[in-house]
């Protein structure tokens, strides 16, 4: 009895956490306009990194489940009990409200649909050795695609004054190629500009791009000559090429975005970041519900800035802001996690920290009131060996932390760390030989409903090029032993391609894995897919992967909505090397799918 009391409380708590969340998705679609206007989904590297497996509570759930990142998670992973084949969604009502119709075909290989010439020698992505990603917008979830209105927006790698090539650009017919739902030619460049402000010809973007909630803006941050600069670009369309940038209006620091003209003409503010150090690892973290960016520099200060999109936009350097972490240390990208209230940041050479933003109500200060380093914080790298680079992933629901280190300490492993918010209870496990270059995984399916026992964590390690997964228990508390039969996709090889990040994408029945990495019969890089839907995993094997040559490998990648025509797990990224095929001095934007537009 106590046991189906229990049962009907977690049913009722969950039923009444997604219905607010429903009826706030419906709010926020008519408020203020007619309720069928669209309903826009900005998607950029922050999804992979601030996950749900479940609706979150506590006094802060509200707050976590404004963001569109949750409304993303539930459009894909909201399970209903039903009796029919697929089993996930197929035909209720989340599909329909949501319009992301989800169809089963035959499985096809990985396919190249198009790609776009960046310029000479782009290498969006991996300037560094450090994967970025493109930032894809949707400008309808309810409607069908928008050959002109849905886009990706690109960074190149280069200084945008080099012989008038663009900085960063923007896509748009993303549905193209033969049978394509955008027709079959190739896609068309948006927009193009040159950031670099006058007499800066050195400013180069290392890290991801972040877009507004409607796409009509994006941020990222640019560094030449040692200093960071915060970019925020109100773009205009059809302005510039890839060799030819058109450079935006620059906005004067302390005048608000109605100072930009309001049709016709791109804006850039430029703000340099406080203490003048570069920004090599961290890309901007962007919070929603109040219009805040989070970002590191590599002299181990967090910055936080104000007004980025929507108001008056400017660093914050007052009431201990920015924030020193780690004096002299690179920072990753930081995650802000509005349920315990604390912002996740690791150093590249030893430690995860949480630090306590204002109105956070998990942890403890080290010293002081916030914003403070919560104590502990977790050392998770050998000392002076190469160590963290991408940032920590936050799951809001179970409130724990995970973060991939090069080098554990002690035994110098390549490792993944588990935590708590308030970095207690940590666990490892580790995967091989510590390596230069360790990327974060995903998650599979059934963990992001909430089935922890039954769903996995899949990390990618390199020399060799070798897939692991870790397994749960029922309450979402990682194994410190990794699940046997690891995936070693280079047999008896050693290509050395590095491991990119793992995206994961449910499409209908299946399930899917993309990231890029050396594979036997793939000798300069490749893209990787794996379905892991019906895989007996004792018996994956090179075989069971589809391949697609790229050269040197791709750049961390974005996957698109699935379903609709042309749509069919697309996947989006740049080169690690110049991988156009005409003409070949080019880096080229690339869109891939695992069921091709054929």
């Amino acid at each position: 009895m106590k046991r189906n009391r229990k049962y009907l409380v977690r049913l009722l708590l969950t039923f009444t956490a997604v219905f607010a969340v429903v009826l706030l998705v419906q709010l926020r679609a008519s408020s203020g306009r007619d309720s069928t206007a669209p309903v826009h989904m900005p998607v950029d590297w922050s999804y992979r990194h601030l996950i749900y497996s479940g609706p979150p509570t506590g006094p802060h759930a509200w707050e976590a489940m404004q963001d569109p990142r949750y409304q993303r998670h539930l459009s894909i992973y909201a399970k209903h009990e039903r009796k029919d084949e697929e089993g996930w969604g197929s035909g209720d009502w989340f599909d329909r409200r949501w319009h992301w119709p989800f169809h089963r075909r035959e499985e096809s290989p990985l396919k190249r649909d198009w790609q776009v010439p960046m310029g000479a020698n782009a290498l969006t992505g991996n300037v560094t050795g450090d994967f970025s990603f493109p930032a894809k917008f949707t400008f309808d979830i309810n409607a069908t695609p928008s050959c002109t209105n849905d886009f990706v927006v690109f960074t190149t790698g280069l200084p945008g004054a080099t012989a008038g090539q663009a900085s960063i650009m923007a896509i748009n017919e993303l549905y193209s190629g033969s049978g394509g739902f955008c027709g079959t030619g190739p896609p068309s460049v948006m927009w193009a500009y040159n950031t670099n402000l006058a007499g800066d010809n050195a400013g180069v973007i290392y890290s991801s791009p972040a877009l507004s909630i409607d796409g009509s803006k994006v941020a990222f941050v640019e560094t030449g000559n040692g200093s960071a600069i915060l970019k925020i670009l109100k773009w205009v369309s059809s302005q510039g090429t890839a060799t030819d940038a058109v450079a935006p209006t620059h906005i004067n620091t302390g005048n608000p975005w109605s100072t930009c003209p309001t049709t016709g003409t791109s804006c850039l503010f430029s703000i340099a970041f406080s203490g003048g150090a570069a920004d090599t690892l961290s890309s901007p973290f962007y919070n929603f519900n109040n219009d805040t960016l989070y970002v590191g520099d590599d002299n181990g200060l967090l910055h936080k800035f104000t007004g980025v999109f929507n108001g008056t936009p400017a660093e914050v350097v007052t009431g201990g802001w920015p924030f020193s972490i780690s004096g002299g240390q690179m920072l990753t990208g930081p995650v802000y996690d509005a349920v315990s209230g604390n912002i996740f940041v690791a150093d590249n050479f030893v430690r995860l920290y949480y630090v306590r933003e204002t109105g956070s109500s998990v942890g403890t200060c080290g010293s002081g009131s916030p914003p403070c380093i919560g104590t502990p914080n977790l050392v998770v790298t050998d000392p002076g060996e190469p160590g963290v680079y991408d940032p920590p992933t936050v799951d809001q629901t179970t409130q724990r932390v995970f973060v991939y280190s090069s080098f554990d300490l002690g035994d110098d492993q390549a490792a993944v760390f588990q935590a708590t918010t308030a970095l207690g209870s940590s666990v490892e496990a580790t995967l091989q030989a510590g390596q230069d270059f360790m990327f974060s995984g995903a998650f599979d399916k059934n963990y992001h409903a909430g089935s922890y026992a039954s769903g996995f964590l899949y990390v990618c390690g390199t020399d060799p090029t070798t897939l692991y997964r870790i397994g749960f228990n029922s309450s979402g508390v990682m194994n410190s032993s990794l699940d046997p039969h690891s995936v070693n996709l280079e047999t008896g090889e050693d290509l050395g391609s590095s491991c990119t990040p793992i995206t994961e994408i449910v499409n209908g029945a299946n399930d899917y894995l993309f990231f890029g990495g050396a594979a036997t019969g793939c000798t300069n890089g490749c893209l990787l897919g794996l379905n892991l839907t019906g895989q007996t995993w004792s018996s994956t094997s090179v075989s069971t992967f589809s391949v697609l040559p790229v050269a040197g490998g791709p750049s961390a990648i974005v996957v698109d909505n699935v379903g609709a025509a042309g749509q069919e797990s697309s996947v989006y990224f740049g080169p690690q090397a110049n991988n156009c095929t005409s003409p070949t001095t080019d880096g080229c934007a690339v869109k891939a799918t695992q069921n091709g537009l054929n």
